[in-house]
């Protein structure tokens, strides 16, 4: 399965987390998450970060594997999208 915009969009307001709020996580642009959101770039990173933000797999959001993933080792490295609320923060890269 694969998500649209939004059904993304959606589910990242439903756990309370913004796009800006993934990219601080990440010190990237709001603007760069908002064009993988929609299809317009196609950054592993960001993409890693938006699933694990809205509680979903890489799979579930993109509708493909994660490149990033070593299918032995797991994920090459994970970090929080936000501290302030424990049921929006998920596994980031």
């Amino acid at each position: 399965m694969k998500l649209t915009p939004a059904e993304i969009r959606a589910r990242l307001v439903l756990k309370g987390i913004t796009v800006q709020d993934i990219a601080t996580a990440l010190g990237d642009k709001r603007t760069m998450v908002s064009n993988v959101i929609h299809g317009q770039r196609r950054t592993p990173g960001i993409r890693r970060a938006i699933a694990g933000a809205i509680g979903a797999t890489y799979r579930e959001v993109w509708g493909e594997e994660d490149p990033g993933i070593d299918r032995l080792r797991g994920p090459k490295s994970v970090a929080s999208v936000t501290q302030s609320d424990p049921d929006a923060t998920q596994a980031v890269a």
